[in-house]
């Protein structure tokens, strides 16, 4: 009975979200547009395959950078650029890291870009539950079909509550592509 309860409490959160005209950040097209807004998740997919990166890149940084607006922006420093050899399309893995301080209540979202290419969907990164929080989270996605040659790897970063008052602090991050 409680399995039934938990179904019908998120479809009707999902509705609720869709009629309301909720937006959540989708793909992204361009080296320097931010990831773009889509309408409300779609069903869930479930995907299998094989891939077999061979390769690592990765950039870490120490140096904190503090988040004061709500609009979506380059995480400072987290960007690999990498070479796909071949000619067919690739898969790239792609994992973020990194440790905030956030205020209570303040949300950070994360998407992970391929210049010119497929974004991931923000991913509530983190959510401030008290003043002075630090947080060490880790994020991963897979990209399949990537076209081989000259790309940049990104992380965004997006916020709920950010302002000159409440800022989210990040630290200690690291970005890295495992790649064909």
């Amino acid at each position: 009975m409680t399995r039934l309860w938990r179904v019908l409490a998120v479809l009707g959160v999902a509705t609720a979200l869709a009629t309301t005209g909720w937006t959540a950040p989708g793909l992204a097209q361009g080296v320097s547009s931010a990831p773009t807004v889509q309408s409300a998740p779609g069903p869930l997919v479930t995907e299998s395959g094989v891939c077999t990166p061979s390769k690592v890149k990765f950039v870490h940084t120490d140096v904190s950078a503090s988040k004061t607006t709500d609009a979506p922006a380059k995480v400072p420093g987290m960007a690999v650029p990498l070479t796909i050899s071949g000619s067919t399309p690739s898969c790239l893995e792609v994992e973020f890291s990194a440790l905030l301080l956030l205020p209570a209540g303040v949300r950070i979202g994360v998407s992970l870009a391929i210049d010119g290419g497929a974004a991931t969907p923000y991913f509530i990164f983190a959510t401030g539950q008290e003043s002075g929080d630090y947080l060490r989270r880790s994020y991963r996605a897979f990209f399949k079909g990537v076209v081989p040659g000259a790309r940049t790897v990104r992380a965004w970063w997006s916020c709920n509550g950010c302002s000159a008052i409440a800022a989210a602090l990040i630290f200690d991050r690291t970005i890295s592509v495992r790649y064909q």
